[in-house]
Parts: C-alpha cells; structure tokens; sequence
C-alpha cells in the first residue's frame, strides 16, 4: 500500500488532547466505548492509546509527550514502534484485570495479534506446503477399513459382510497445493491491511486463487481436523481467525489501553536500569492495629546506584504541556522525598527525580524541581525532567545502548550539576 493512500485512511490523535477533527466521521461506537469524548464546539479528545480500526479507517492515538509527526513517513514509523510497545507489554507482562479488559481477552484486540503471528510464521518457516497420500477406489495400495466401512455398503451373503468396493490408498505422496495457495491468499490479505503496520511486503501470485471466504474457511477446517502436526495445527488456526474477522468486516478492531502509565513506568525502569536489588534497602511503614503488625509497602519506581549515591526516579505520566497545574501535587511529592528520607545516609548522595514523557531530539531537557519551603535542606529536592518517549520506547523494544547509553549518562550528569546549583541558589 502507497504511503500516501494509506494516510488518507489514517487519523492521529495524542492521548488527551482536543483536537479539531476537520470533517473526519468518529464512529459512534467509539464514544459509546469510552475511547473518546466530544467537546461543545467539536473538538475531540482520545482517552485511551493505541490503535482502533473501523471500516477501513485506522485512529492512531499516539501517548503523551509525543508529538504528530509531520511527514507521512515518520507517522509510519512511530505507528509501528508505538504497536510494538503494545505488543511487547501484553506479551511479556502480567496484566492487571483493568489492563486484560483492554490488551488481553478481548476478541477486538485478536486480529493485530494474529496478523503479526501470521507473518513472523512466515518469516521463519515459509509457505506451508503440505502433502497427502493418494486415495483410490479398489486400488493396488493398502485398503483403509475404517474409512471402507463408514463410506461403503457391503453386501450380505451367509450372515457375513462383503465388501465389493474398498478405499485404498497409495505410498504415492501428492502435495495439496490448495492449502499453500490459501495461505498466500491470507498473507496477502494481511499484507495489504496491515503491511504497514509490521513493515510487511509480499509477492506471491497462484493461478486459480479464485477461492472465497466461505471454502478456504472450510477446507482449513477440515484440515485442522485432520493434522496432528504442531506448526500446521498453530497456522490453521491462526488462518482461520483472520478469515472469520474478515468475513464479519463491520466489526471494528482494536489495541488500546487506557492505562499508558504502566507501560511509561515499565519503559523507564528498563531505560535507567533499575536495580531491584536496591528496593530490599526501602524500609516499610508500618501498622499496629488491634496488637497486629502489618506492614505496608514502600515501593519506588526506578532505584540506581552510582559510586556513592542513589538516584530515586518516579516515572510520572502527566502531559507537561498543560503547564504548572497539571504536575504532581503534594502527595506525590511528599512521597518522592520520604523515599529519599528512608535511604539517606551520611555517606550516600540521594538524588530524585521525576521522569516526564516529553519530545527532545537530544533526550532530556530540565524543567524545574519540587520541595517544601524552607525544609529544602533537611528534605532535598524532586528535580523534574522531560525524557523523550520514542528514544525510550525505541529502547523498551530494540535494547540498543549506543543512544541509550548517551541520554542516561547525560542525565545523571545533569541530575548532579542542577540539583547542587540549586540548593545552593536556595541556601
């Protein structure tokens, strides 16, 4: 599919954000769903991430702190590194009951899913090419009793059953190229979907591939039942739950969460590096209640030690360009300096720090700290960075560390130089 075709089916959005929809048609469905609410004067605003497609139209919502790419290209692009995120999560995670009613379970969400199986099958193992022994009536090859007795009628003479006509089959194997050219019939059909979606190309014409919807999901039925073969049985019923979404196209399909954050906390942790080993040194708060103890816990997102000190990283998803009313208030801060209380000692620098999701080509950018009046000394400060998703998510994906490697670096460089320029500003 052309990029420019393509992007004419195509509408982006970033999570919360209202935007003037210009004459493009929201599908009522969507609003029901909850994915998105309409404003007085028009406008619309996604609330959750991801993908939605209905009737041939694809709604990208891209997360906060990104922006819409400009060129046709780059829109391509970061399509596919945000569903590779969503991939990777579902996948490698386990989800929360709120996140299964998204990413999990749901039918919706299946065809992406199966489009992307369809092609890394291919990727590896090729075209199926399957193949059959040769069946005959009354043949020279060995007689098939149980197929003979259910498909023929024997006659009776003396209370004993004869059979004049018998199934027989050959050691002569035929390749049942049906089944091949079904499969290139699917991969086309996915190419030509969602090609773009997985970076997938395919070229492969059959002669008489006329075969609809309705015979190719039989046959692949029918040959399910008849293969104990793993990579067979796995494909065929992967063929088979892409023909039958096809065959119901008024149904929308759909990945999406709305609970981004997760994603934004675990792409961090991965980012920085967090040391689990770390948390056991966070002390828990505690309760005593009816002379029971219980303890509560007292879980940092990101821990990492350098030299002698400890960076505390809070991976916060807020959409920084609303400005100062839409940062985190005062429980969130409060809570960021007790984690640092708890691990400070005279012989370890704590250092902490908000991570917020932001667009910078060179990775970081400082934004300003939080702290309690007078009390900056004795409680330290939270510095607030804006750390760039597609950089973050690049990695969470690829683990690529020359880039990585350079944007961490400069961020602990810089964690260090501003917070003590800024208590001593203070003092």
């Amino acid at each position: 599919m052309k990029t420019m075709k393509l992007m004419n089916n195509c509408h982006f959005f970033i999570e919360y954000e209202w935007r003037s929809i210009n004459g493009t048609q929201i599908p009522s469905v969507f609003y029901e769903r909850g994915f998105c609410e309409k404003s007085n004067s028009g406008s619309v605003k996604f609330k959750v991430v991801g993908i939605l497609e209905h009737d041939g139209e694809f709604f990208i919502i891209f997360p906060k702190g990104m922006y819409i790419p400009s060129h046709d290209k780059e829109k391509v692009l970061t399509t596919q590194l945000l569903l590779k995120t969503l991939n990777k999560y579902s996948s490698t995670n386990i989800l929360g009951a709120e996140e299964l009613t998204w990413m999990g379970s749901a039918n919706s969400s299946k065809l992406f899913q199966t489009a992307n199986w369809i092609i890394e099958d291919f990727k590896q193992n090729g075209l199926i090419h399957t193949n059959k022994r040769k069946e005959q009536q009354n043949g020279n090859g060995r007689i098939e009793w149980s197929k003979s007795i259910k498909q023929k009628s024997p006659i009776i003479i003396n209370k004993k059953f004869y059979y004049l006509d018998v199934i027989t089959s050959k050691n002569d194997i035929v390749s049942d190229q049906e089944l091949t050219i079904m499969h290139s019939i699917v991969l086309t059909m996915v190419k030509d979907s969602y090609g773009w979606l997985f970076d997938f190309d395919y070229q492969h014409d059959f002669p008489n591939n006329n075969y609809s919807l309705k015979y190719m999901l039989y046959i692949l039925n029918k040959s399910l039942r008849n293969t104990n073969i793993d990579r067979e049985t796995r494909l065929f019923k992967h063929l088979i739950t892409f023909l039958n979404r096809k065959v119901n196209a008024n149904l929308m399909n759909v990945f999406v969460t709305a609970h981004f954050a997760n994603i934004w906390e675990a792409a961090c942790a991965d980012f920085i590096g967090n040391m689990r080993s770390l948390h056991s040194l966070v002390p828990n708060p505690y309760w005593i209640f009816e002379d029971n103890k219980q303890l509560t816990a007292q879980i940092p997102d990101i821990l990492f030690s350098k030299g002698d000190s400890i960076f505390i990283f809070d991976a916060k998803y807020y959409r920084i360009k609303e400005g100062i009313d839409k940062l985190p208030g005062w429980g969130e801060i409060v809570k960021q300096l007790f984690y640092g209380l708890s691990l400070s000692k005279q012989e370890i620098k704590i250092y902490n720090t908000f991570l917020f999701p932001s667009s910078y080509t060179s990775g970081i950018k400082y934004l300003g700290f939080a702290s309690v009046k007078n009390k900056e000394s004795e409680f330290g400060l939270v510095l607030a960075f804006g750390l760039d998703v597609s950089i973050v998510l690049k990695y969470y994906n690829s683990k690529n560390k020359i880039i990585r490697n350079q944007v961490v670096e400069n961020l602990f460089s810089e964690i260090i130089k501003i917070e003590f320029g800024n208590l001593y500003n203070i003092t």
